[in-house]
């Protein structure tokens, strides 16, 4: 087993251990607490009924035009219209 060589996402994993500035997203997870504002929302969606994974495949519309929006504050502007 020593002698098998390291997967790719492994060989990531292991340049970014410890290094401050990069999150820890290639195993899928994160090893931060998710934060009170979204575990908040996530709560409340599932106290309004919001228990389906499953969206429209353009996604929701909402949803879709605040990334418009938030990805437009960052790098200009944007369309927020649903292509097929």
């Amino acid at each position: 087993m020593r002698a098998m060589r390291h997967s790719q996402i492994r060989e990531v994993a292991n340049a970014g251990f410890g290094v401050p500035d990069v999150l820890p997203f290639w195993f899928g997870e994160s090893d931060r607490v998710t934060p009170p504002f979204i575990r908040g929302a996530a709560s409340r969606a599932l106290a309004d009924g919001a228990t389906f994974f499953y969206t429209h495949n353009l996604g929701i519309a909402p949803l879709h035009e605040a990334l418009g929006r938030y990805i437009s504050g960052l790098h200009g502007a944007t369309s927020a219209e649903l292509s097929p």
